[in-house]
This record gives structure tokens, sequence and C-alpha cells, in this order.
């Protein structure tokens, strides 16, 4: 009777655990979906990221070939570009 018991408890704590280790089966196709709209995503806010940088640095451009006030003097001069080389 002992040994059926232990049995019984053996092979129940088995197949518990044998469910609780067992992997999700995934669909192939779902995954590569999944990575293609990771994809597609990061794309597009490389292409946000790259526009906005790119309009900052001309914004910055213009403002700098049309002069700059030195804020490290007391005096609030304005210098262009040509003057410093």
């Amino acid at each position: 009777m002992k040994v059926s018991c232990i049995i019984v408890v053996a092979l129940f704590f088995a197949t518990i655990q044998s469910n609780i280790h067992a992997q999700e089966s995934t669909d192939k196709r779902q995954i590569s979906n999944d990575l293609l709209e990771k994809s597609k995503r990061q794309k597009t806010t490389a292409w946000i990221l790259m526009g906005t940088g790119s309009a900052a640095f001309i914004y910055g451009l213009s403002g700098f070939s049309r002069g700059f006030v030195d804020f490290a003097s007391d005096e609030k001069v304005h210098h262009s570009f040509m003057e410093l080389h």
C-alpha cells in the first residue's frame, strides 16, 4: 500500500513538473511578423530622429552664419563666423 501511494505521488509530481517546464509551441510565422513589425517601428523612429537632427543642425548653421553673441564677455558683441578665422 505504501509503495503504490509513493508511486502515485511521484507520478503526480512528475506530471506537474513536466507541465511547468514545457515550452509553448510558437508559430514561426507569428514570430517573423512580430520581428518585421519591430523592424518597421525602429526604421520609422530612426527616420524621425534623423530628420529632427538634420533640421536642428541646419537651423544651427543658419543662426551661426548670421553671427552669435559672445556670452563669455560682459560686452554683448556680435561676432560673425568670418571674423573668427
